[in-house]
């Protein structure tokens, strides 16, 4: 008796889901895309005023290092941020580290 109560609870909420909808995407006045797949104005290197373009390249929609890069390599947004949500998406080898740092000091 549990899984016939169980399915319909299960399938109501997948419809109340698929009326909801996704949300919206981010984009408009209150939002700054930093990566758009294109390109890298919105980045800087870490105590230079150039992009690190021997170290990232941009293939296809994604931001890719360069192997053998010659460093420093890290990156800064151009423009300082107080209040922000940063959203990403980072594939790394085993063992590696995203080196994701917020609020730091140059």
């Amino acid at each position: 008796m549990p899984s016939l109560v169980t399915f319909p609870t299960i399938l109501a909420a997948l419809a109340a889901f698929a009326l909801i909808g996704p949300a919206a995407a981010p984009g408009g006045e209150d939002w700054k895309i930093l990566f758009d797949g294109k390109s890298t104005d919105a980045w800087r290197g870490y105590s230079r005023d150039g992009f690190p373009a021997g170290c990232w390249a941009i293939e296809g929609d994604t931001l890719k290092t360069v192997s053998g890069g010659k460093g420093p390599c890290d990156l800064v947004t151009r423009e300082p941020y107080r209040d922000f949500d940063f959203e990403l998406e980072y594939k790394l080898s085993p063992g590696g580290n995203s080196g994701v740092l917020y609020r730091v000091a140059e």
